[in-house]
């Protein structure tokens, strides 16, 4: 019998107990038991089969300025590939908050509610076949000269200004030197500003938030590290999480599903 455990409870450690359970594995999952925040406005690229309903909608990503300015930005690095490089014009996308609320009512009862730390690791790596770690890196990292790097922001809830014309869900790029907000969305009915952390918007409703970068971390070589928070490198989606667990499963134990 497989067995396999899980670290982290927000969206991408539930999708990977998803995985888990398509492949006929029932996963552990140990994290402090309290749901995600889902901050602004997100949606899933792809759907989380047993989880996503088939209702889709369309994002409209709208870029103004040029895509080295923006990373600039965001980043202090004109030559970063960001996700302004990446988006499609139009794209079909899929509800993030009603398909982790339905992954968490199906999971909540299998989470152990406790912390993880270095040690745990190892001591989880001995008695599970599988680990699949989607807490943020740094905290289960042993070596303190390892660097999880991040870029400070500040965030929003609302759009920061009116759009004319603008599509129901729609993402919009700054890549210009006006302003200094970098990205605003409207997904769903949720709304999000993003802007350069700067102290002219503390006090101002704005939120303090981080983007992160890539680490030199390679601690727990034998753990799958999932999600953008798990791997601590930018450009990972959520839905990834659930993608890199078949592809574990498949390659530790074979073809993880039916057929």
């Amino acid at each position: 019998m497989s067995t396999v455990v899980i670290l982290g409870c927000g969206p991408a450690g539930l999708f990977a107990a998803q995985a888990c359970e398509l492949a006929g594995i029932e996963a552990v999952i140990i994290s402090k038991k309290k749901p995600s925040f889902i901050y602004g406005a997100q949606y899933l690229h792809q759907p989380i089969p047993g989880l996503t309903t088939a209702e889709t909608f369309l994002v409209h990503t709208m870029r103004n300025g040029q895509s080295e300015h923006y990373a600039e930005r965001v980043y202090g690095d004109a030559q970063r590939v960001t996700s302004w490089d990446i988006l499609q014009p139009v794209t079909p996308a899929w509800d993030l908050r009603s398909t982790y609320y339905r992954a968490w009512d199906k999971f909540e009862d299998k989470i152990v509610d406790q912390a993880v730390d270095f040690q745990d690791v190892h001591e989880l790596c001995a008695g599970f076949d599988l680990v699949i770690s989607t807490v943020p890196k740094w905290s289960i990292c042993g070596n303190p000269m390892h660097k999880f790097p991040s870029v400070a922001i500040m965030v929003r809830p609302i759009v920061e200004f009116q759009i004319g014309g603008a599509p129901e869900n729609y993402v919009i790029y700054n890549g210009t030197p006006e302003g200094i907000w970098y990205r605003c969305s409207s997904i769903q009915g949720k709304e999000s500003t993003e802007a350069i952390a700067h102290p002219s918007l503390v006090g101002q409703g704005w939120e303090l938030g981080f983007k992160v970068m890539d680490t030199d971390c390679d601690c727990h070589q034998a753990v799958v590290h999932a999600g953008r928070m798990g791997q601590w490198r930018s450009g990972v989606l959520t839905h990834h999480a659930f993608e890199a667990t078949i592809e574990a499963i498949s390659d530790r134990f074979g073809s993880p599903l039916p057929g």
